[in-house]
């Protein structure tokens, strides 16, 4: 199995609430699982959205994060181009309008492209297998998907709490903290051999 690690784009609207939320809880809990086992790291986690580069996280997301001990990323939001979605092994969408968004620049993504409640689903419903590569699982799992994908589906979809109250901002943080999980004990690299952690 290749030591390669895997690339992850979560893509959103503004990239200033939801999409680097779940980034930095990602990329903090593939650093947790490194430095517990002694491997490198297994994931390269990027996040992108549609509108408005060069804007600071939203101050609410960046204080919940610090309040789950994970630093906020230090990047200003940027705009999803071809090339990052080339670059990617998975495209994680908040909601089914940014995977079709992502299709849209690069049509053969469809395969590695969906939302973080389908991703968390899948990986309840159908654990990586032995040996099974996590490109393999990603392209598995969505290969049955059908065209009724493009269609709406609010029970996909991750609210945007920007501009509203503190309880939007909970609850977004209640539903993607687990989701977040669920995908990267998926994502994991198998237990094999420790090796330093750069």
């Amino acid at each position: 199995m290749s030591d390669e690690p895997f690339r992850v784009l979560v893509l959103c609207t503004a990239n200033v609430c939801r999409s680097p939320a779940v980034a930095a809880l990602l990329d903090d809990a593939d650093l947790t699982r490194a430095r517990a086992t002694g491997r490198r790291r297994s994931l390269i986690v990027e996040s992108a959205g549609s509108i408005a580069a060069g804007v600071p996280v939203d101050p609410r997301v960046a204080k919940m994060l610090r309040a789950l001990h994970v630093d906020p990323p230090p990047t200003t939001s940027v705009v999803v181009t071809a090339e990052l979605i080339d670059a990617s092994d998975l495209i994680v969408g908040m909601t089914r309008d940014h995977v079709r968004r992502a299709v849209g620049l690069v049509p053969d993504a469809w395969n590695r492209a969906a939302t973080l409640h389908e991703l968390g689903a899948a990986s309840r419903r159908s654990p990586r297998r032995p040996a099974e590569t996590r490109s393999a699982w990603v392209h598995r799992v969505l290969a049955s998907r059908s065209a009724d994908f493009y269609q709406d589906d609010p029970t996909q979809n991750i609210a945007d709490p920007s501009g509203r109250r503190k309880r939007a901002y909970v609850r977004m943080f209640d539903e993607i903290v687990p989701l977040v999980a669920q995908l990267e004990a998926t994502l994991a690299s198998p237990v094999g051999p420790p090796t330093a952690t750069p």
